[in-house]
């Protein structure tokens, strides 16, 4: 009876991809990097550098 268990639970083994399987990362997994953690430190600083209330003196300089 194991024996028939195993062959029948064998092909669901291996048809399930190893990313299922591995631990989840903290950094997402992005479609064209193999490790996206330098990326996402790279886009953090990039989003934290704007600022509104400098943006909008700027406007202001932009349109005098």
């Amino acid at each position: 009876m194991r024996l028939r268990s195993f062959f029948a639970l064998a092909p669901i083994a291996l048809l399930t991809p190893l990313s299922l399987l591995r631990a989840q990362s903290p950094t997402p997994s992005v479609f064209g990097y193999t490790d996206f953690t330098a990326q996402a430190k790279i886009d953090a600083a990039f989003l934290a550098v704007p600022d509104a209330k400098f943006a909008g003196q700027e406007l202001k300089i932009l349109t005098a």
